[in-house]
């Protein structure tokens, strides 16, 4: 990625203008987004008038290469799954779900990648204004080494104080350099991020945060824990529904005859086939979507904690 970087063109970029580039280079971002198609797609399932798709299953049935009596049976059929009592509402309500943790998923993500723009931004800031701090401090160091040359030069001062200007002047050089590369190597850190080179724009703006429970809601992680207990309990009501199979309904034609030389007899073929119920299938996807709402509900709390003491901690530092 870094080299893809330096061989490409960048153009320069502030905060904001870094962020909405990373937005479409962020893999974890793009893969997140190109999950709605899935999505839309379960919706089409569930919206749709059969749970599956029908079958035919035409066949032939003779005893012309065995017994050679002229039996013939020529049988043609079809299938066509229904739902089951409460299973389309079930699983509308589960790919609705989805929609929401997606949703929070990538806010998420957007959340997690800001923050790392930022910090990739900053840290050249930071590198940026020290390299130019310690350029500022070559050009007073060598206005003084060559001021002390002069006055050395002209018997005012003793030689040792030009040692020492000359000595703070490498110094500063020292700085310069290691300041430089400090500045080099931040600038590559945010143009691997969001393929564009920092340039300085308008400072942020603070925004008074949301506190007690406003700032949970607007957290997005809270958010993801959140639309996943509902996501869990909307798959616990679908097992309990699909608790089987699909039943089918079926009908067919068959025309049959049991010796050479007799009519052939046509009968109309219909029927419900209605799969039953096996507990121990239906038990492990209901724990198992219960399992995830424990999760989730756990995580929950775990993040209302954070947030409290990140809140605190942070309230402190700025202190």
């Amino acid at each position: 990625a870094a080299l893809l970087t330096i061989a490409s063109p960048a153009f320069a970029a502030d905060l904001r203008t870094g962020f909405a580039a990373a937005t479409g280079l962020n893999a974890e971002l793009r893969g997140l987004l190109a999950q709605r198609a899935v999505i839309d797609a379960r919706r089409q399932g569930a919206q749709a008038v059969l749970p599956g798709a029908p079958s035919i299953s035409p066949s032939w049935r003779t005893t012309t290469f065995t017994q050679r009596t002229g039996f013939q049976e020529f049988e043609i059929g079809g299938e066509v799954p229904v739902w089951l009592p409460g299973e389309s509402r079930a699983l509308r309500g589960s790919v609705d779900a989805q929609y929401v943790q997606l949703d929070a998923r990538i806010a998420e993500a957007r959340l997690a990648l800001a923050g790392q723009v930022r910090e990739a931004y900053w840290a050249w800031a930071t590198a940026n204004a020290e390299r130019e701090a310690a350029n500022a401090r070559v050009t007073a160091a060598r206005a003084l080494e060559r001021d002390l040359g002069r006055q050395v030069g002209a018997g005012q001062l003793p030689r040792a104080d030009l040692l020492l200007a000359t000595a703070d002047l490498r110094d500063a050089e020292a700085a310069l350099r290691s300041g430089a590369g400090a500045a080099r190597d931040a600038a590559t850190a945010f143009r691997t991020l969001t393929g564009t080179d920092p340039t300085l724009g308008q400072p942020e703006r603070a925004a008074p945060p949301p506190v007690g429970e406003a700032a949970l809601r607007a957290l997005p992680a809270a958010a993801v824990a959140r639309s996943s207990s509902d996501l869990a309990r909307a798959e616990e009501r679908l097992a309990q529904v699909r608790d089987r199979a699909s039943p089918t309904v079926f009908g067919g034609w068959r025309r049959e005859r049991d010796m050479t030389g007799e009519p052939y007899i046509d009968r109309l073929l219909v029927g419900v086939r209605i799969p039953f119920a096996y507990a121990p299938q239906v038990n492990e996807r209901v724990a198992t979507a219960r399992a995830e709402a424990t999760l989730a509900e756990a995580t929950l709390a775990t993040v209302a904690r954070t947030l409290t003491a990140t809140d605190a901690r942070a309230r402190a530092q700025a202190e």
